[in-house]
């Protein structure tokens, strides 16, 4: 009963925030994420449309992204494949590429964007990550293949020239994040579009790992094909001492 009272009390505080920052009731943000590929290796594919019925003034865009534990970013692949206006910055630190699902962390990751929205009402961007799916443990049967799960990246924004989205009601929502992305120097105020949104859009990539069901015959025929190749080996050269002997 308690856990309702709070949950309710949180909502109702979402709704406030929501409601008092007049600049997000003029804004609709859709985020969205897809995995994309098979196998270990991935593509992680990022679309957000936003639109304003009021215009957008010279505002600028920016992404958080978390790539979960089970994960991790190609870094130098992510600068290759992103577009000339983007960059990208890892707030936690850099990947662990070497190690497994259960000694990872999840990783918090920054994309900042130099698409300027000046006097637009929509503003549509998709990019593309590349990401590997780390090592998991074996499983007992396939219906237990492990998964991992993406979160839709949060949106950022900030307009610095737009009086409704300066008031105080606003800067309450605002978030601490990197101004430039490629130097991850100075940090600027965004509002956090997803604030009060809701649960955020995610999708789940399975993992290829091995059944423990299958360690049994496979070791069995393993040593049987071992044993066989030894014994083969072992009576070719029996044979081929004999053979010379004998002449």
């Amino acid at each position: 009963m308690v856990r309702h009272y709070v949950a309710l009390l949180w909502l109702l505080v979402m709704v406030e925030e929501v409601v008092g920052c007049k600049w997000l009731n003029d804004v609709t943000v859709k985020s969205t994420i897809d995995v994309v590929g098979a196998g270990m290796h991935r593509q992680l594919k990022l679309t957000a449309h936003l639109s304003n019925q009021r215009r957008f003034l010279e505002c600028s865009i920016a992404y958080k992204l978390t790539i979960p534990r089970g994960a991790f970013l190609d870094i130098n692949g992510a600068r290759m494949v992103l577009d000339d206006g983007q960059s990208l910055l890892l707030r936690d630190g850099s990947f662990n590429v070497e190690a497994p699902m259960h000694r990872s962390k999840s990783v918090a990751v920054d994309v900042c964007t130099w698409r300027p929205l000046i006097n637009s009402f929509v503003f549509t961007e998709t990019w593309t990550l590349p990401v590997h799916l780390r090592y998991h443990r074996s499983v007992n049967t396939q219906n237990q293949s492990p998964s991992v799960r993406f979160d839709a990246a949060d949106v950022l924004i900030r307009c610095e020239r737009d009086n409704i989205f300066l008031e105080d009601d606003c800067r309450r929502q605002m978030i601490q994040a990197p101004c430039d992305c490629s130097t991850g120097g100075d940090l600027c105020s965004y509002l956090n579009l997803r604030s009060g949104v809701g649960s955020r859009p995610s999708v789940v990539a399975h993992v290829p790992v091995g059944q423990l069901s299958h360690l049994l015959p496979v070791t069995a025929t393993t040593v049987v094909v071992v044993l066989f190749c030894v014994a083969y080996a072992t009576f070719a050269t029996w044979f081929t001492v004999q053979k010379e002997k004998t002449e």
